[in-house]
């Protein structure tokens, strides 16, 4: 058990960096895909989450060597069913991730609603290593198709270490792309 880590507390009381972005997903029982504005904006026109086949800019840790590339599925990152001790374990590679991106796009699912066709980080790990495939340790998990839009519950926007939601009405995803359109 890594106890010292200077994020353990805070993991564990849900208060971690980034507005207690944690507690937000452990509460609301959300899974979510991490991509920029640019991305964003297509994968809502496009009405899809379609899984990376190279011609979209890897952002790290992404690669050539990904596992969920690979096989052809969509990366998603799930930090509700892991350990706080899990967590810690990769949680500078999630925050390192997601800080490179500004601002950082998270399009958020109710796990229940996916669950039927999701793949989780300990089913797929084992087959990761046999093909030398890089993955994100215990918190990404893997969607082998497209995903639809509409079945996302909400879109939330990472900018300096607050962050807005914005629901998948009609209104919320034209006020959401509007802001996406202007945002730096």
């Amino acid at each position: 058990m890594i106890k010292k880590h200077y994020l353990y507390n805070k993991i564990k009381d849900g208060l971690c960096g980034e507005e207690k972005l944690f507690d937000f997903y452990r509460k609301n029982n959300l899974i979510h895909h991490v991509t920029s504005k640019e991305q964003a904006l297509k994968i809502i026109s496009l009405g899809k989450i379609k899984y990376n086949d190279g011609s979209f800019k890897d952002t790290f840790p992404q690669s050539k060597i990904c596992y969920a590339r690979y096989r052809k599925c969509i990366s998603l990152f799930n930090i509700v069913t892991p350990t706080v001790d899990e967590l810690i374990e990769v949680i500078d590679l999630w925050v390192n991730f997601i800080s490179r991106i500004k601002p950082a796009i998270f399009i958020n699912f109710k796990i229940k609603k996916i669950s039927d066709r999701l793949i989780s980080n300990k089913t797929f790990r084992d087959d990761a290593v046999k093909f030398k495939k890089t993955r994100m340790g215990y918190i990404e998990d893997i969607y082998p198709a497209s995903l639809d839009i509409s079945l996302a519950t909400s879109f939330l926007i990472l900018d300096n270490k607050a962050f807005t939601e914005y629901s998948n009405s009609d209104k919320e995803v034209k006020k959401f792309k509007n802001i996406l359109s202007f945002k730096l």
